[in-house]
């Protein structure tokens, strides 16, 4: 009589897809259980928050420019982000678990500089006006840790169209004369 070994590395292989596959899709399924996942409200934009005033907005694949300002080169300014939920109402800090935290990607590294702001929340970063000159940059929503991260949302890309834009003046230059130059 012949007896089916059921460890031959087809299964195994079959198995190990499965396990994978299963990880991977959990974190994007609401109704996935498991430690890691956290029952929020998705996010479909954001507003960049400077002292109390929402400066930039990214709703309905909209970037706007809600209040203008003028960053300066050698000065540092400390933001926060607000997420929106799909009707564009703000969606509470707390309502994200530690597993997600902000990203970033900056055209021109040399003109703008971005780090996280350690004391005023994990939504809060510092942008630092390097030199005189104009970046875009992507935020990002990211969620898990290391290899796994990911983004769960994310603004328009440092090359699109409608990309989120900072302009960064030269030390000393006042408003005056940025507006005689336009």
């Amino acid at each position: 009589m012949k007896l089916f070994n059921v460890r031959t590395p087809y299964v195994s292989l079959a198995a190990v897809s499965l396990i994978t596959l299963t990880l991977f899709t959990a974190c994007n399924n609401p109704a996935a259980g498991g430690r890691d996942h956290h029952e929020h409200k998705e996010p479909f934009g954001l507003e960049l928050v400077y002292e109390d005033t929402p400066v930039i907005r990214y709703f309905d694949r909209e970037v706007t420019e809600q209040e203008h300002m003028h960053l300066q080169a050698g000065e540092e300014y400390v933001f926060t982000v607000q997420f929106l939920d799909e009707d564009g109402e703000p969606i509470h800090a707390e309502d994200f678990d530690e597993s997600y935290h902000l990203g970033w990607v900056i055209q021109h590294e040399d003109v703008l500089q971005i780090s996280p702001h350690e004391g005023a929340g994990k939504w809060s970063f510092i942008l630092a006006g390097v030199t005189a000159g104009e970046t875009r940059v992507q935020f990002r929503l990211m969620h898990g840790a290391g290899d796994h991260a990911h983004a769960d949302m994310e603004t328009p890309g440092i090359q699109a169209d409608n990309a989120i834009e900072f302009h960064v003046d030269a030390e000393g230059r006042d408003d005056a004369a940025h507006h005689d130059e336009h």
